[in-house]
């Protein structure tokens, strides 16, 4: 089932919330994130290690988005046995983000682990450490979606 009722402006939340926590840096730390204010979107969304040289590693992954995924499996299994590896398009959109350091929007489909074909729209926001606030070292996400037979 696909969670209209916020899905609809998961982007523009997470967008606000990004733009707000920034300041007048150019992007904000992954320090910065407080699920508390984003507790009406926080199950619809993921979180991304981006580390240069390493493959993307998922260290969030909400329970709207498992559902997604169509298995009765816990978010790490879904992470690891069915969003891995990434697609192609998917590590291209995590390469704009890291690249540019600015959001990027996503659009596609895929077949989940019950055979559902579903359709998506994601949206990628870069995060950084206080360490290196100039380097992109997370991706904050969120996706809405929708079955289709």
């Amino acid at each position: 089932m696909a969670h209209e009722g916020y899905a609809k402006r998961i982007g523009e939340r997470l967008q606000h919330y990004w733009e707000s926590t920034r300041g007048d840096r150019t992007m904000p730390f992954e320090s910065d994130i407080d699920t508390a204010h984003l507790e009406d979107v926080w199950d619809a969304c993921f979180l991304i290690r981006v580390d240069e040289g390493s493959a993307p590693s998922y260290l969030y992954m909400g329970t709207q988005l498992v559902e997604a995924y169509g298995d009765d499996m816990h978010a790490r299994d879904v992470c690891e046995r069915l969003a891995y590896p990434a697609s192609a398009t998917m590590l291209h959109r995590m390469d704009e983000v890291i690249s540019s350091k600015a959001i990027q929007y996503q659009e596609g489909e895929f077949v989940n682990a019950s055979g559902l074909r579903v359709c998506h729209r994601s949206i990628l926001l870069p995060m950084a450490t206080e360490h290196k606030p100039e380097d992109v070292a997370f991706i904050l996400g969120g996706m809405r979606w929708k079955y289709y037979l």
